[in-house]
C-alpha cells in the first residue's frame, strides 16, 4: 500500500451520485484495488443527506420539493446536514494507516489535523471541540440528539468562536474508514428552519464567510486550503487522480439499486456497518 493520497474533485453532483461516489471509493479502497482517497465536492441541486439510522420524518420533505432541495441517505452516521453553500470533503483510508491508532475517536483527530491546518491556513481560529465541554454532545452512534446535525457541536467536530464550523460522519467495514464532512461556506438559516422546524436553528454554527476577513472565501480556495493541510499535516504525497473504471462501474450500480431508490431513502435499519457521527 502506498503511502501517497490520490485526490479526486468530482464537482458538483446530485445527491444520490455523491453518496455512490463515496460508498464506491470506500468500496476500492477496501478491496485493495486503490489508494487511500481525499475527494472534494459540491451538492447540485442543494440537498438534504440523512444519517444512516436517522428517520425520514426528521425532515419537512414537501418543504424540500417546495424548495428544490435533493433527499438522499448517507452510508454513515449522525444527524441530516441541508448541503447548500458548502464545500464538502471524504476521506477513505486502511484503518492502520492511522498513526495515532484505529480507534474512532483517533481517525477523528487525525483527520482533523488536515482540516485544521488548511483551515487555519485561511486565517480561520479553529479547533477541534473538546469532549469535556458542556456545550458540546458526545457523538454516540444511533442517537440523533435532535434532526439537523449543525444545531450542536460533537466533540468529533471543528469549531470557531465556540461554534460548530466543520460537521463529519465515519463508517468503517473491513479495516477501512470512511469519513466524510460538510465545510460550510455561507450557511442558509431559513431555508435550515423550513426544513428542519425548530431544530434548524443555528444560532450554535458558523459558516466560513461569517468569519471577519472570510466575507468573499470561495469554493475553490477552500478546497486549495485543505488540500494543502492534508499534504503538510498527513503523511505521504498527494497526487491527482480520478475515478478508475471499476469505481465507475460501482457507482452506477449503487445509484441505480441503492442510493436512487425510495427504499433505501425511507429504511432506518442496520446493514452491519459500524458508523459514527
Amino acid at each position: 500500500m502506498t503511502n501517497g493520497w490520490r485526490v479526486i474533485s468530482t464537482g458538483f453532483q446530485q445527491g444520490a451520485w455523491n453518496m455512490a461516489i463515496d460508498e464506491a471509493l470506500f468500496q476500492a479502497v477496501a478491496d485493495g484495488q486503490a489508494p487511500r482517497t481525499l475527494r472534494f465536492y459540491g451538492w447540485s441541486p442543494p440537498a438534504v443527506s440523512l444519517g444512516y439510522a436517522q428517520p425520514q420524518s426528521d425532515v419537512d420533505v414537501d418543504a424540500c420539493v417546495r424548495n428544490g432541495i435533493d433527499l438522499v441517505r448517507r452510508p454513515t452516521g449522525g444527524r441530516a446536514i441541508l448541503h447548500h453553500h458548502e464545500l464538502t470533503y471524504s476521506v477513505v483510508v486502511s484503518a492502520n494507516q492511522i498513526p495515532e491508532g484505529n480507534s474512532v475517536m483517533a481517525s477523528y483527530r487525525w483527520i482533523s489535523r488536515g482540516l485544521l491546518s488548511g483551515l487555519r491556513s485561511l486565517g480561520v481560529d479553529a479547533q477541534m471541540s473538546r469532549p469535556d465541554d458542556g456545550r458540546y454532545v458526545a457523538a454516540i452512534p444511533g442517537i440523533s440528539h435532535g434532526a439537523a446535525c449543525f444545531a450542536k457541536a460533537a466533540r468529533c467536530d471543528i469549531v470557531c468562536d465556540n461554534k460548530k464550523l466543520v460537521g463529519s460522519a465515519q463508517v468503517r467495514r473491513n479495516a477501512t474508514i470512511l469519513q466524510h464532512g460538510s465545510v460550510p461556506i455561507e450557511l442558509n438559516r431559513g431555508l435550515s428552519r423550513k426544513l428542519f422546524g425548530k431544530s434548524g436553528e443555528l444560532q450554535n454554527a458558523i459558516g466560513l464567510s461569517e468569519i471577519p476577513g472570510m466575507k468573499d472565501i470561495g469554493f475553490s480556495e477552500v478546497e486549495a486550503a485543505i488540500r494543502s493541510g492534508f499534504e503538510q499535516e498527513l503523511e505521504g504525497d498527494l497526487r491527482d487522480g480520478e475515478l478508475s473504471e471499476a469505481e465507475r462501474r460501482v457507482l452506477q450500480q449503487l445509484v441505480a439499486g441503492k442510493y436512487g431508490r425510495e427504499a433505501w431513502l425511507r429504511r432506518t435499519w442496520g446493514t452491519g456497518l459500524v458508523t459514527h457521527g
